[in-house]
């Protein structure tokens, strides 16, 4: 078969999550700008997210990390992104999910509700971690990097697995 022609890797791009609450999954919520229009493709590993003061337009919405928002508990496709930026998120709201893979930094805010019951941390070299106010259930770090712990984090009954790479405190 002939006719095809690549152009190299793809370029990292920057999405802003926008349009209130919905599924990661809905390309509808992923803009190139804060606030600007979605239809973007989802996040990839070399992706850096924002959840920022225009993610939201009420208080209490969800950010469902599942493509399923009527059973957030089905199983499917694992959101994934390399890193996560949520400090200027200005609304309360709640990330509700299975796991979300982060490639690099990862950035929590106190503004939001977590409900993540898997954080799956693989950097390939030195990340950042704010857990913010944050409860989990399970973190598992395994990439070739590791992550420096920028605050406190609870982890009364939860697992944390290291199993390459480290996890240290600031």
């Amino acid at each position: 078969t002939g006719g095809w022609t690549f152009s190299g890797a793809q370029a990292p791009r920057t999405l802003y999550w926008v349009g209130g609450g919905g599924s990661w999954f809905d390309a509808a919520h992923w803009a190139l700008t804060s606030g600007g229009p979605g239809g973007n493709c989802l996040p990839t590993q070399i992706d850096a997210v924002i959840v920022d003061e225009n993610s939201f337009t009420t208080a209490g919405d969800t950010l469902f990390f599942v493509q399923n928002t009527a059973n957030p508990d089905a199983a499917g496709p694992t959101p994934v992104c390399r890193s996560i930026d949520v400090r200027e998120l200005a609304h309360h709201t709640q990330f509700l999910g299975q796991t979300l893979e982060l490639h690099g930094n990862a950035y929590f805010s106190d503004s939001v509700q977590y409900a993540l019951r898997t954080l799956r941390l693989l950097a390939d070299d030195d990340a950042e971690f704010l857990p913010a106010n944050c409860t989990y259930l399970r973190i598992f770090s395994s990439g070739p990097g590791g992550y420096t712990l920028l605050g406190g984090i609870n982890f009364q009954g939860a697992q944390l697995a290291v199993t390459n790479g480290y996890f240290r405190t600031a």
